[in-house]
């Protein structure tokens, strides 16, 4: 492995020298690169899901509204690959897995910013609306030679909405829901154009006593229960500015309060549930600055501030707080010539915890360096080649470490839309505040996570009696030092470096659009994802965890999204086969496989300059009787029924 990484370390070093050598001597000719894909910001290099040199997922803005539920956790519930671990209903803590590997080890994105907290390396889906939400990026496997830490398994780029449909300069949404256990939900979002500026503020309240029904199983048999202490409210508060000072260059201002008080009902065991409190109060802040410079240079930056507060508590001994200041900010140069872009940027960050858990002392100051290209080769740009390579400084470790990833995209046929890709990249998890400070938890000599990532596959699009994407993809991650808690000879929980784990990932998707008219057209999209993620070594001779699968991933994942769109009328399905997913590292104990099924109905009509829509929602149609994590039953099923009003 040591020989590897040093060949991918030298050969991306090599590749990114030899271009800014070229683009040193290279006269500025200007070159304009169009597509009619979606282009893809999450990369930092501006590209499509053809010309990337790894798997990307989009979710549009009308794929989103059309999916039932309001987090961002109910939008990659949809995706290829992805499980969504939930601990019980509507508001409960919501993670992900993906490519056999832990939230963690996923980076979330706002707008390009890092979500992941200091503290753990995870963020709450379920604190994420889906109402500021225009697009979702999922770009596949390791990307630390981009963003550093927590980038080893994939990433997902959350981007904002940030254009409004404006006629007569001002533009107002309201929205009222109402569905099973006590739901209720009231929006109103209003934007107003002045000149070039525009301005827009968002109010949403959402509450629910989320007592739903469930059946237990007391070891004899199955009795219908309701589930006890899980009312929530959520109250969300977001401000932005949009400002285009040139037709070149615009800033955006985006600030977002959200307040989610909820009841902590715990696992289920066959005794009263817990009486715990969680209350989050989370303010996030970005600015991003963007301008073209002449025809050939284009600067990118952002700042951001977030105070993030967590207080978790009952009325018997527990009453923990948590407060993380994260302050960031990241510039960026793109340099594009006839056959080479490049960018060249610099991330800054400090992050502070204040915890009656954490020692006093949890700070960090993490600075990275980073260079990336895109280098068209052959007549007509038929292979491209994507080297990166990044350095980071970790202060409170004193560690430095350096990551780089080599990528190659090839259109072997010009008049074919296919697409053969490849990418090889080493990959870190820095330890967290958690892992380094808990008090007499830690484990200060912990080394970071590291990986080394390889990917493979293609992309064809064709068209025979529909529009057809079909995308193929294998991907390998081989994960060691990796962290974990185990009990120590004391009997507390200590994090340790002692094991290292190997992903095997086959992955398919297939999707179809057909309009038939222009008031008639249908989308249905098939993803598989085959998963093996296994233990690869021996904590003792005999140990019964070696080669097991990890717990929570399960083998096989099949999701279909079928919609159809009728004039003024959609209907939308989703159906979700999650494998059995075994709850132990030994791989005695299991939650069954599951099938899921929701599903909606819109109407959408205009009145006096006003659309308006009703939405009806069905979630778990087929009234499963299922758990996402041992222990927390799920909802049957239930419903909700929704009227928006936009002018």
């Amino acid at each position: 492995m040591g020989i590897l990484k040093n060949i991918l370390l030298i050969s991306s070093l090599a590749l990114n020298l030899l271009i800014v050598v070229n683009i040193c001597f290279s006269q500025a000719d200007s070159v304009k690169y169009s597509t009619d894909e979606i282009i893809i910001t999450g990369t930092r290099l501006y590209t499509d899901i053809y010309s990337s040199p790894s798997k990307i997922d989009i979710f549009n803005s009308e794929q989103i509204q059309n999916r039932n539920g309001e987090r961002l956790s109910d939008i990659l519930q949809m995706a290829g690959g992805i499980y969504v671990k939930s601990y019980g209903g509507n508001s409960s803590l919501k993670t992900l897995s993906y490519n056999g590997l832990t939230q963690e080890n996923i980076l979330i994105l706002l707008d390009g910013v890092r979500m992941n907290s200091f503290q753990n390396s995870q963020i709450d889906l379920s604190l994420i609306s889906k109402d500021n939400i225009e697009r979702v990026e999922i770009i596949n496997n390791g990307h630390s030679s981009i963003y550093g830490s927590d980038a080893s398994g994939g990433v997902v780029n959350v981007v904002t909405k940030s254009d409004y449909p404006f006629e007569n300069g001002f533009n107002i949404n309201f929205l009222n829901q109402y569905g099973s256990y006590g739901y209720k939900k009231f929006l109103l979002n209003a934007s107003k154009k002045i000149d070039r500026l525009t301005v827009g503020l968002k109010y949403a309240n959402e509450s629910s006593k989320d007592d739903f029904d469930y059946y237990y199983f007391n070891g004899v048999s199955e009795t219908m229960k309701s589930r006890e202490n899980s009312d929530y409210r959520f109250t969300n508060y977001t401000f932005t500015v949009q400002f285009p000072f040139s037709k070149k260059g615009k800033i955006n201002f985006y600030s977002d309060y959200l307040e989610n008080e909820r009841s902590i009902p715990g696992i289920e065991a066959g005794s009263p549930s817990s009486d715990t409190k969680q209350i989050d109060r989370n303010w996030n802040n970005i600015l991003t600055y963007e301008n073209t410079l002449g025809h050939n240079f284009n600067i990118r930056s952002s700042f951001n501030f977030q105070n993030n507060l967590m207080n978790y508590k009952n009325s018997t001994i527990t009453n923990s707080y948590y407060k993380n200041l994260v302050y960031t900010s990241s510039s960026q140069i793109d340099f594009n010539s006839n056959k080479i872009k490049t960018s060249v940027g610099y991330d800054f960050s400090y992050a502070k915890l204040k915890s009656n858990e954490v020692e006093d002392n949890a700070k960090r100051i993490q600075t990275g360096l980073y260079l990336l290209s895109e280098i068209e080769l052959f007549l007509r740009g038929s292979l491209k080649i994507y080297p990166s390579i990044r350095f980071d400084n970790y202060s409170d470790i004193n560690k430095n470490y350096l990551s780089s990833k080599l990528g190659l995209n090839f259109k072997p046929f010009e008049h074919i839309k296919l697409h053969l890709r490849t990418s090889i990249g080493n990959n870190l998890r820095a330890p967290t505040f958690n892992e380094l400070y808990w008090k007499n938890l830690s484990n200060k000599e912990l080394n970071s996570e590291n990986s080394i990532n390889f990917d493979a596959g293609l992309i064809y699009n064709f068209k025979f009696f529909s529009n057809n994407t079909f995308d193929l993809s294998y991907t390998y991650v081989d994960v060691n030092d990796k962290i974990i808690w185990r009990p120590s000879s004391s009997g507390l929980w200590l994090p340790v470096n002692l094991t290292s784990s190997r992903s095997d990932v086959l992955s398919v998707d297939i999707n179809l659009d057909k309009v038939f008219s222009k008031d008639v057209y249908s989308y249905i999209s098939f993803k598989y994802a085959y998963t093996s993620s296994v233990k690869k070594s021996s904590e003792f001779p005999g140990d019964p965890s070696f080669n097991k699968q990890i717990f929570y991933v399960p083998k096989n994942n099949f999701k279909v999204n079928f919609s159809l769109f009728v004039k003024h009328v959609g209907i939308n399905l989703f159906y979700d086969l999650i494998g059995k997913r075994y709850t132990d590292f030994e791989n005695s104990s299991y939650l069954p496989a599951t099938e899921l099924l929701d599903g909606n109905i819109f109407i959408n009509f205009e009145m006096f300059d006003i659309d308006i829509q009703t939405k009806f929602e069905v979630n778990n149609i087929l009234n499963k009787n299922y758990q996402l994590v041992s222990g927390y039953p799920m909802p049957l099923r239930n419903y909700k029924l929704g009227f928006s009003l936009t002018y």
